[in-house]
């Protein structure tokens, strides 16, 4: 048996096994299905479906250049390329997607912490009595008004995350996720 056969007995199975993860797991994050190992499992799994192509398509070098000399294996790898440089040239662009939004989330939410208890008031639309009264029922003690919640929570981010939620758990978010008014007490 042949090295190159050998390479061939591990390689294709790689590359089915990992084309199918990619592909179902793809379709799931299409669908906006992402609980569990999706995620993780399409985009650090996906290493593995590159390398398997990348040793299919040297294992079978000669079929693939057999391939690319017809017309019809010229246009399908060619409109695929094309689709390549235009996701690429995107990189860049204003759009606004998942990979933004979570880049916004995580920033408004260090702003967030890193706010007055007074400026948190204003926010959540709550006296700052009603933000100290919260507070403390996630056992963070507020010293002063002018305090952040990270210094409240003595820089445990868990504690200061349990608060953060606490404080924006009734504010009502409108169409859109605008802030509409707060619900009636």
């Amino acid at each position: 048996m042949s090295v190159r056969t050998k390479a061939r007995s591990i390689v294709t199975p790689l590359t089915i096994g990992s084309f199918l993860l990619m592909g179902v797991t793809g379709i799931l994050l299409f669908f906006k299905l992402k609980s569990g190992l999706v995620t993780v499992a399409h985009e650090w799994l996906s290493w593995i479906f590159v390398i398997g192509g990348a040793l299919h398509v040297w294992l079978n070098w000669a079929a693939i250049k057999s391939c690319l000399g017809r017309w019809s294996g010229r246009v399908i790898v060619g409109s695929f390329a094309l689709i390549l440089v235009a996701a690429l040239a995107s990189l860049g662009s204003s759009e606004p997607g998942p990979h933004r939004q979570a880049a916004a989330a995580r920033q408004a939410t260090v702003v967030l912490l890193d706010a007055p208890l007074s400026t948190l008031a204003t926010i959540t639309r709550c006296s700052t009595e009603e933000v100290r009264n919260r507070l403390s029922a996630e056992g963070i003690s507020v010293t002063s008004d002018n305090v952040t919640l990270n210094e409240a929570a003595h820089q445990d981010g868990a504690q200061a995350m349990r608060g953060l939620t606490a404080l924006l758990r009734d504010v009502e978010l409108g169409p859109g996720g605008a802030r509409g008014g707060r619900p009636a007490r």
